[in-house]
């Protein structure tokens, strides 16, 4: 169950990943209902920082080097993931 949450996790956080250049806004384009609020994007953050749905980050490190050829570049890509999605954070506020 936890390896399903967390492959969950990891797609979610993708979209936050820090890039080079302007940040497309289109990513999450089909959270938005049909009144333009971004409701289901909103919760779905709210749920990724509830404490019972934390994951731990060894599990989230094992399921991405699964996509990346070595463990450094899972570690690397994580924290881009968590810098960005932090970002987001602090400017939903």
């Amino acid at each position: 169950m936890m390896a399903i949450d967390a492959s969950f996790f990891l797609e979610i956080l993708q979209v936050y990943e820090v890039q080079e250049g302007p940040r497309v806004s289109s990513r999450m384009a089909h959270l938005v209902d049909h009144a333009g609020r971004k409701s289901a994007h909103h919760a779905i953050l709210r749920d990724l920082v509830m404490l019972e749905n934390q994951i731990p980050r060894f599990v989230l490190k094992k399921v991405l080097k699964f996509k990346l050829p070595a463990l450094e570049c899972a570690k690397d890509k994580l924290l881009s993931m968590f810098m960005g999605l932090c970002k987001e954070l602090s400017h939903s506020r």
